[in-house]
């Protein structure tokens, strides 16, 4: 892992809701005598939650990573809940449950008091979703000293003090810029870099998009970076 750069291409979760799948369409035949709803089970986990439901919330994650996750995405964006709480609430039951901490974390806000809520309670080395430049450079060193100090890798959004990146140039200006502060700056370690320069959903229908498919992303970032780095790709599929 020392020589590589991860590259995360997402919303392509929105693609695949635009298709309209049925309940049989997610199980497929290996998911079909499932016990659980695969068809919105995220809308069921926000339920539990909100509900102070821990422990069946628990079992939405254990059930993830008997059927294969890598990685357990946790977010508490929820506005009826105090984000900060239910996140270092979970992660500490979730500490308790080996057979659900053995895959890494990915502590996934938008707001940073619950992302740093969340790495101060997480074992292990966790992922964190995610930092930009949106709020400016200052900020976004900032938050990347801390997260080098909690040793957590961290997601880069394609995005700026001008907005999100719509094209391709946009996308590889800013990655590149984001690899130099991260890089040269902080001292971040180039391993622990994701990219998402995808941040407009496949299915947003906007003309003025810009959409690259996997291949293209993968050559737009490994174009910004320095070479000798290895670009690995991570289709989302939230």
């Amino acid at each position: 892992m020392e020589q590589r750069i991860v590259l995360l291409d997402c919303a392509m979760g929105t693609m695949i809701q635009s298709f309209g799948l049925s309940e049989k369409d997610y199980r497929g035949e290996r998911f079909a005598d499932h016990p659980v709803e695969l068809k919105g089970n995220n809308d069921r986990f926000k339920d539990l939650i909100s509900n102070e439901d821990y422990e069946a919330a628990l079992d939405v994650a254990r059930q993830q990573v008997e059927n294969g996750a890598q990685i357990i995405d946790v977010n508490m964006d929820e506005g009826m809940l105090e984000g900060e709480e239910a996140m270092v609430r979970f992660l500490d039951l979730l500490a308790s449950e080996p057979d659900i901490s053995r895959v890494p974390v990915m502590i996934d806000s938008s707001r940073w008091s619950i992302i740093e809520a969340g790495l101060k309670h997480v074992q292990g080395k966790a992922v964190v979703n995610s930092v930009s430049l949106k709020e400016g450079e200052e900020e976004f060193v900032r938050q990347a000293r801390l997260l080098k100090r909690y040793g957590a890798a961290v997601i880069v959004m394609a995005f700026d003090e001008k907005g999100q990146a719509d094209t391709k140039e946009r996308k590889a200006e800013i990655c590149k810029r984001a690899y130099g502060v991260l890089t040269e700056e902080v001292g971040f370690p180039p391993e622990d870099i994701i990219f998402d320069p995808n941040v407009f959903a496949i299915a947003t229908g906007i003309e003025r998009i810009e959409l690259l498919p996997i291949s293209a992303s993968a050559s737009l970032v490994s174009s910004s970076v320095p070479s000798g780095y290895e670009i690995t790709l991570i289709p989302s599929l939230r």
